[in-house]
């Protein structure tokens, strides 16, 4: 009976340990992820052939989705840049796309048959280390500077119109 007595007093010392254990105020960190997608849509009258400029900024503290959780972010990752054409009302031509950085070339992307790519997502190619150099730029500044750059070639008829969306997929990881 004695023993009884003693693993009572036992486990009750270590059910009262445990539960004072976090009563100093403490609060746990939780790790949470979210899924953005910013999207640019454009549409472009065509009268001759010949070459287009867009500004992707992206300025995170302009969403309000976001805006709660930017201080906490501790994590980026950049999932993909990709172009879906929309809509095309010529008969051929073709595109080519530079998805620049204020200081380098970060992509290109050349798409030889417009027709054949309306509703279908084109990714443009990033490294690793392009990827790493956005996140760090979304960490740092909250923002995102990139311009893509276009040439519109073999156009036919003209005038035409041809609309697409630059679609950028990334994932913040930050604190609760």
């Amino acid at each position: 009976m004695g023993n009884n007595k003693l693993l009572k007093a036992l486990i009750l010392s270590f059910f009262v340990s445990c539960n004072s254990s976090n009563s100093d105020g403490e609060s746990l960190i939780e790790i949470k992820t979210q899924v953005v997608e910013k999207k640019w849509s454009y549409t472009i009258p065509i009268t001759n052939n010949g070459s287009f400029s867009s500004d992707l900024t992206y300025d995170l503290t302009g969403n309000s989705d976001l805006v709660n959780i930017l201080p906490k972010i501790t994590k980026v990752d950049i999932g993909s840049i990709n172009i879906l054409i929309k809509n095309f009302t010529g008969e051929t031509g073709i595109v080519e796309i530079n998805l620049d950085r204020p200081s380098e070339l970060l992509s290109s992307m050349t798409i030889s048959n417009i027709v054949d790519s309306i509703g279908k997502t084109n990714s443009f190619i990033i490294t690793d280390a392009q990827k790493s150099s956005l996140s760090s730029e979304i960490i740092s500044s909250k923002a995102l500077s990139l311009i893509a750059n276009g040439t519109l070639k073999n156009i036919s008829p003209l005038p035409s119109v041809i609309s697409f969306e630059i679609v950028l997929f990334f994932t913040l990881t930050y604190e609760t």
